[in-house]
C-alpha cells in the first residue's frame, strides 16, 4: 500500500477550504485529470453530511472510475473519503482544516491507496505522489480564483 501525505497553510478560512473541498460537483472544472463526478445519493447523519460519488479520471493512457462514500464534518473540519468499488483494492484519503492563531489554515491532505492490479499499483503507483502535489495546487489555485 502507498500514502502520501501534505501540510500546507494557505491564506483563507477553514470554512472557505471546506467548501472548496467539499464542492465534488465542480471537480471536473479544474482537477487534473478527473473527467466526470457523479453524485448517487446524500444523506445526513447525527448533523454531518454523507453522500456517494462516482470519480472517473483520465490520465495518459489510463481511465478508471472509482465510487466512493464522502463524509463532510463541518464540526471537525474533516472531510474523508473511502472507497466503495473501483480499480482500488484499497483507497481511503482525509483532509483535515485548522484555523492558526495567524491568518489563514493549516491544510493536512493524507491518500492511502492499493491497486487491485499490480501492473497499476506500479505504474501509476511511482506517480501518485506528484499527482496529489498536482490536486493540492489545484486547490489552491481553485481558492484564489473564489477568494483573490
Amino acid at each position: 500500500m502507498r500514502t502520501y501525505r501534505e501540510r500546507k497553510i494557505v491564506p483563507y478560512s477553514p470554512d472557505q477550504v471546506f467548501d472548496v473541498v467539499g464542492d465534488v460537483e465542480h471537480y471536473p472544472e479544474f482537477l487534473p485529470w478527473v473527467e466526470d463526478l457523479v453524485i448517487h445519493k446524500r444523506w445526513e447523519e447525527d448533523g454531518v453530511e454523507h453522500f456517494e460519488a462516482t470519480m472517473t479520471v483520465t490520465a495518459k493512457s489510463y481511465s478508471g472510475a472509482a465510487r466512493t462514500q464522502v463524509r463532510l464534518d463541518h464540526v471537525e473540519n474533516e472531510i474523508v473519503v473511502d472507497l466503495l468499488d473501483g480499480p482500488f483494492k484499497h483507497l481511503h484519503n482525509t483532509w483535515k482544516f485548522r484555523e492558526r492563531k495567524q491568518r489563514g489554515t493549516e491544510v493536512f491532505f493524507y491518500i492511502e491507496f492499493e491497486f487491485t492490479s499490480r501492473v497499476y499499483q506500479t505504474l501509476i503507483g511511482a506517480f501518485m505522489g506528484e499527482a496529489a502535489r498536482r490536486m493540492v495546487g489545484a486547490f489552491t489555485d481553485r481558492m484564489k480564483k473564489l477568494y483573490g
